[in-house]
C-alpha cells in the first residue's frame, strides 16, 4: 500500500506540471490565450481591449472607461470571461484617476472575473495584467482610504503568488507599499521600499529586454519624502536624478513628467529659487490641467500660489490658491487638501483678509486633525497586522514544539502574552494620545474662535492703558510750552505734543471701535449749525492741501443759517478721516471737492456729504473691504502704509447715526465717498439764507530750498513725506549737513536732474513714488549710480531690508532712531564716496584702465569675506590668493566700486554682520557677536562700532 500511494502521488504531481506547462504555452493570445481566437465576437471584444490600452498610455481615461464597458458587456454576451477579466482591469485602473470607490469595485470584479475564468492567480509579467496587477493597485487604493488592515492583505495576496523572477510585478508590490506607508505617514518606511523597486528595475530590463518605465516617478517621489522630513540635500540628489530621467520620452511617461516637474518646482520653492520653481510648477500645471486630475492641480496651484506671494504678485497668489482650494475639495485627496488650505491661509494673511484666513485656519486645523487621525489608525492597523502574523506564526510553532516539549509550550504561551500585553500598552498609549491631541485641536480651535473678540478686548485695554501715559506725556508738554517761551527747545515741544496729540487720536479711534463692537458708543446730540462747522473741518485742512500741492474746495448748497441735531464730534470723525484720505491719495495739483447737498426722500430730510478726489481709485475688490476693519488695498502699485482703522470707524459711526456710506472708484479715475445722513433741518432767524457757498484753497509754493548755511558742507537730499519729520531731520542735520527736502520719490528725482548730492536719506512709505521706485529709478541713471543712499524708515521687516539692499541702497537705518547713530552712518557713507571720488579722480589722471566686469569681482569677494567671517587671522592676502588677483589689482577694482581698500571692507562686513546680529538677539553676548564676526579685541570692536554706527554694541542689544 505505501508503494501504491507514492506511486500514486508521482502520477498526480507529473500530471499537474504537463497542465501548467500546457497552459503555459496556450495561454496569453499567441502567447498565454486561454480562448479560442476563432470564437465568434472573440476579435471584436479584443478590440475594444486595444483601444482601452491606447487610451491608457495618452492619459485619456473617460474613453477608457467608455469602450472597456462596450467591451465588457460584448464579453458578457458571449461568455469570453478571460477578456471581460482583462477589460474590468483597464476600466479599474483608469477609474483610479477619477473615481477611486468605483476602482476599487471594478477591480474586486476583475478579481472574481479571473477567478471564474480559470485563472486566479495569472500574472503577466511584460505586459503588467491580471491578478498580480490587481492586487498591487488594491493595495495603494485601499491606502488612500486609510484601510490599511485590507492594504496590507492585498500585499499578503500578491506575495503569496508572485514568483522570484517576475521583476516588473514585486517591483510594482513594492511600489504600492511605498505609496501606502506614505499615505500612514511613514515616509522612511515610504523611501525604503521605493529603494528596493528601483533595485529590481535593472534585473526587469534584463530578464524582459524591455525598458523598464515610471522611474522618474519613484525618483521623485522619494525627493518629496526627503522633502517633508528636511533633508534637503537627499532631496535635490532623487530629484535631479527624476529630472535626468524624465528627459528620455523612451523612459519617461506624461504623468511622470508632470509629476518631476512638481516635486522639482516644490524643492526649488524650498531652496528660495522663486524664478525656476515658478517655470518648474508652470509645466506641472499644464498637464495636470489637461490631464484633469484635481489632486496633483492642488498641490501644483498651491506651489504657484506661494511662488506668486514671494513675488508679492498678490492678485496672482490669490487666484492661484483658490484654485488649489476647489481642486482639493474635488479630489478627496486630503494630502492636496492641506496643501491648498496652507496656501490659501498665507495668500490671506498677505492681503489682510483676516476673516477668510481665519476661516481657512479653522479649516487647515480639521484636515490636520482627520489626516492625523487617518495616519493613526492606519500605523495602527499595520501593526496590529504584522502582529497578526507574528502570532500565527509563533501558533505554529508551538504547535509543532507541543509533540517534542511541554516547556516550550508554556514559553511560547509567555512570549505571547508578554506581546498582547505590549499591544494593548501600545493601544492604550495611541488611544491616550489621539484624545489628548483631540482634546488639544478642540481646545485651539475654541481659542481661535475667540481670537478675533480677543483681539478687539486686546485694542481696547491697551489704548486704556496708553491714554495715562499718553496724559502724563501731554500735560507736561503743554505746561512747558505755555512756561518756556519762544526758546530753543519752543519747536521741539511743540512737534513733540502735536506728535501726541496724533497718537491719542488714534488711541481713541480703536476704544471707539472697541465701544462700537460692545454696543457701549451712544450719540450725543447738540443742535449746530451746519455751515460753520463744516467751514471749520475743512479750514483745518487748509495748511496740509497747500503742502501737498493740493487743490481743496468745498461746494456748500444748503441755507447758510441751516441748523441741524448731530454728535458733532462724530461727525467730525467721519468728515476728518474721509477728507484726509482724499488729500493724501490726491497727486500733485489735484484736486479734492466736499460737496454738500440736501436730498428730498418720500418727505423726510436728507443730507449728503461727497468728498471726491482725482487719485489713483480703487480697485472693484478693494471697494467691497475697504469699510472692513485692518484691511488695507492692494490695488496700488506704490506703498502708502495706514492702520486699516480709518474707513472702519467711519462705516460704523454712520450706521450709528442711521445714515449710510458708499463709494464709487474706477482705477486711474479717482474716487467719491458719499456720506447720506437723516438730518432736521431748521433755519436761524437771524441769518439769511444762503443757497450756495464755495470755499477754495489754493495750493501754494511751497518747494524747500536747500539750508546752504555754510556752502563747503556736504550737501544731503531728504525725501519724507511726513512735514514733522522731514522738519525735524533738517533741524538735526543742518549744523553738519546743507539739507534739500523732497516730499516724495518724483520730487526727488526732479532735485537730482537739478543738483548734485554727496547723500540721500529717503523713507518708503510715500505718495506717488515710494522709496523702492525712487531707489529703482535712481540706479537706472548712470550719472547717480554710485550715489550713497540711506533708508530712513518704520518698515523694520527683514523682507524690505533684503529689497532695498537688492535695489542699490546703501545702509537702512529703522525709526525711532538715534540721532548720533544716523550721523554716524551718513558721515560713512559721504567719507567713502568722497574716497571713491578721489580715487577714481587719480586713476583718470594716470589714464589707466580697469578691468570688465569689476562689480562681480566685487560681488565674489564679499562672498568670500562672509565665508570667512569667524576666522580672526583672515586678512588681505588670503582674500587676493582666493580671488587670483595680487593684492595691488584687488585694492584697484575694491576702491573703484566701494571707496574702501580691501582691509576696511572687511571690517565693514563685519561690523555690518555684528549689527545685524545684535540687534535681533540670536546671541545672548556681546562677546559671543564679536567672536561670530572675527574681533578678537574687545575694547577696539567697541570703538570701531561706535565711530560706524555712532552707539556701543550694548546699546543696540
Amino acid at each position: 500500500m505505501p508503494d501504491m500511494r507514492f506511486l500514486f502521488t508521482l502520477i498526480l504531481t507529473f500530471s499537474c506540471i504537463a497542465l501548467d506547462a500546457l497552459d503555459a504555452v496556450n495561454f496569453h493570445w499567441g502567447q498565454h490565450n486561454i480562448e479560442d481566437q476563432n470564437t465568434p465576437y472573440y476579435q471584436e471584444v479584443k478590440a475594444y481591449y486595444d483601444r482601452c490600452y491606447e487610451y491608457y498610455l495618452a492619459e485619456q481615461h473617460d474613453r477608457v472607461v467608455m469602450h472597456a464597458d462596450m467591451g465588457i458587456a460584448l464579453a458578457r454576451q458571449h461568455d469570453l470571461k478571460f477578456l471581460e477579466a482583462l477589460l474590468l482591469e483597464e476600466k479599474a485602473l483608469s477609474l483610479e484617476f477619477l473615481d477611486i470607490d468605483k476602482s476599487i469595485e471594478v477591480y474586486l470584479e476583475a478579481l472574481e472575473a479571473y477567478k471564474n475564468a480559470g485563472r486566479g492567480d495569472w500574472i503577466d509579467e511584460v505586459k503588467f495584467e491580471g491578478v498580480g496587477n490587481a492586487h498591487t493597485i488594491l493595495i495603494r487604493m485601499y491606502a488612500r482610504r486609510g484601510e490599511m488592515a485590507k492594504a496590507m492583505q492585498h500585499y499578503d495576496s500578491i506575495e503569496r503568488i508572485v514568483q522570484e523572477d517576475q521583476y516588473y510585478t514585486r517591483k510594482a508590490m513594492f511600489e504600492s507599499m511605498a505609496f501606502a506607508q506614505a499615505f500612514a505617514g511613514d515616509y522612511r518606511e515610504a523611501i525604503g521600499y521605493f529603494k528596493r523597486s528601483i533595485a529590481l528595475s535593472a534585473k526587469a530590463e534584463k530578464a524582459s529586454g524591455e525598458i523598464v518605465r515610471g522611474l522618474e516617478e519613484n525618483y521623485a517621489l522619494i525627493g518629496s519624502y526627503f522633502l517633508k522630513l528636511n533633508q534637503l540635500d537627499s532631496a535635490v540628489h532623487y530629484i535631479q536624478s527624476a529630472q535626468n530621467i524624465s528627459k528620455d520620452a523612451q523612459r519617461s511617461r506624461i504623468r511622470g513628467r508632470a509629476m518631476v516637474s512638481r516635486i522639482a518646482g516644490d524643492v526649488h520653492l524650498a531652496l528660495n529659487e522663486i524664478d525656476v520653481a515658478q517655470g518648474l510648477l508652470k509645466e506641472a500645471y499644464s498637464e495636470y490641467h489637461r490631464m484633469n486630475d484635481p489632486a496633483e492641480l492642488a498641490r501644483t496651484a498651491a506651489g504657484l500660489a506661494t511662488c506668486y506671494l514671494k513675488q508679492n504678485e498678490y492678485e496672482l497668489a490669490t487666484e492661484m490658491a483658490a484654485e488649489a482650494y476647489e481642486s482639493g475639495i474635488k479630489s478627496s485627496d486630503l494630502e492636496a487638501l492641506q496643501q491648498s488650505l496652507t496656501s490659501l491661509k498665507n495668500v490671506y494673511l498677505a492681503v489682510n483678509r483676516r476673516t477668510e484666513a481665519f476661516d481657512a485656519m479653522i479649516s487647515l486645523m480639521d484636515v490636520n486633525q482627520e489626516l492625523q487621525s487617518r495616519q493613526n489608525n492606519m500605523l495602527s492597523e499595520a501593526f496590529a497586522k504584522k502582529f497578526e502574523s507574528s502570532e500565527k506564526q509563533n501558533e505554529i510553532d508551538i504547535q509543532k514544539i507541543q509533540i517534542s516539549q511541554q516547556k516550550t509550550i508554556i514559553w511560547s504561551a509567555s512570549l505571547i502574552a508578554l506581546l498582547l500585553m505590549f499591544l494593548a500598552f501600545f493601544i492604550y498609549r495611541t488611544a491616550r494620545h489621539r484624545k489628548l491631541a483631540n482634546k488639544f485641536l478642540e481646545k485651539q480651535r475654541d481659542q481661535l474662535r475667540e481670537l478675533d473678540q480677543a483681539k478687539s478686548r486686546f485694542f481696547a485695554n491697551i489704548s486704556h492703558e496708553l491714554k495715562t501715559p499718553l496724559t502724563l506725556l501731554l500735560a507736561p508738554l503743554e505746561n512747558a510750552i505755555e512756561k518756556g517761551g519762544r526758546n530753543n527747545v519752543h519747536k521741539d515741544l511743540e512737534l513733540a505734543h502735536r506728535s501726541g496729540q496724533k497718537i491719542l487720536e488714534l488711541v481713541n479711534e480703536i476704544m471707539d471701535l472697541s465701544k462700537l463692537e460692545n454696543g457701549q458708543l451712544t450719540l450725543n446730540i447738540t443742535t449746530v449749525n451746519l455751515y460753520r462747522l463744516l467751514n471749520r473741518i475743512v479750514g483745518a485742512f487748509h495748511s496740509f492741501s497747500v503742502i501737498k500741492k493740493v487743490h481743496l474746495k468745498m461746494e456748500y448748497n444748503l441755507p447758510k443759517n441751516a441748523k441741524v441735531e448731530i454728535d458733532a464730534n462724530k461727525f467730525e470723525k467721519i468728515i476728518n478721516n474721509l477728507i484726509s484720505n482724499a488729500i493724501k491719495f490726491t497727486p500733485v495739483n489735484g484736486e479734492v471737492n466736499i460737496i454738500v447737498a440736501q436730498l428730498e426722500d418720500d418727505g423726510d430730510q436728507t443730507v449728503i456729504f461727497k468728498i471726491k478726489d482725482s487719485g489713483e481709485g480703487i480697485s472693484a475688490t478693494d471697494q467691497h473691504k475697504i469699510f472692513e476693519r485692518y484691511h488695507q488695498g492692494q490695488n496700488g502699485v506704490s506703498i502708502q502704509g495706514g492702520t486699516g482703522i480709518g474707513l472702519a470707524l467711519v462705516s460704523e459711526l454712520t450706521r450709528l447715526m442711521n445714515g449710510n456710506v458708499s463709494v464709487e472708484s474706477e482705477p486711474g479715475e479717482g474716487s467719491t465717498f458719499s456720506i447720506q445722513l437723516p438730518l432736521h433741518i431748521t433755519l436761524e432767524e437771524d441769518e439769511g439764507e444762503h443757497d450756495r457757498e464755495v470755499l477754495i484753497a489754493r495750493p501754494e509754493d511751497t518747494s524747500y530750498t536747500s539750508r546752504k548755511l555754510n556752502d563747503h558742507l556736504p550737501n544731503i537730499l531728504i525725501i519724507e513725506d511726513n512735514l514733522e519729520m522731514s522738519d525735524f531731520l533738517s533741524d538735526i542735520l543742518s549744523p553738519l549737513y546743507q539739507c534739500t527736502v523732497a516730499f516724495n520719490g518724483q520730487e526727488g528725482l526732479s532735485m537730482m536732474a537739478k543738483d548734485q548730492f554727496d547723500c540721500i536719506t529717503c523713507d518708503i512709505m510715500m505718495p506717488e513714488m515710494d522709496g523702492f521706485q525712487f531707489i529703482e529709478s535712481l540706479r537706472k541713471k548712470e550719472l547717480h549710480q554710485r550715489t550713497p543712499v540711506l533708508m530712513l524708515t518704520a518698515r523694520s521687516l527683514e523682507e524690505d531690508k533684503i529689497k532695498g539692499f537688492a535695489l542699490g541702497v546703501d545702509d537702512y537705518v529703522t525709526k525711532p532712531f538715534v540721532k548720533s547713530e544716523l550721523i554716524a552712518r551718513l558721515n560713512a557713507l559721504i567719507a567713502n564716496k568722497k574716497s571713491r571720488e578721489a580715487w577714481m579722480a587719480t586713476e583718470n589722471a594716470q589714464g589707466e584702465k580697469i578691468e570688465t566686469a569689476e562689480e562681480t569681482q566685487l560681488k565674489r569677494a564679499e562672498s568670500i569675506i562672509i565665508q570667512h567671517l569667524g576666522d580672526e587671522s583672515f586678512k588681505v592676502d588670503e582674500l587676493a590668493r582666493l580671488m587670483n588677483y595680487s593684492q595691488r589689482q584687488l585694492t584697484r577694482i575694491i576702491r573703484k566700486l566701494s571707496g574702501l581698500s580691501p582691509n576696511n571692507l572687511i571690517r565693514e562686513i563685519r561690523l555690518q554682520k555684528a549689527y545685524k546680529l545684535i540687534s535681533s538677539r540670536q546671541f545672548a553676548t556681546i562677546a559671543e557677536v564679536r567672536h561670530e564676526v572675527g574681533f578678537q579685541n574687545a575694547s577696539y570692536f567697541s570703538k570701531v562700532f561706535k565711530q560706524r554706527f555712532g552707539v556701543l554694541p550694548g546699546e543696540v542689544m
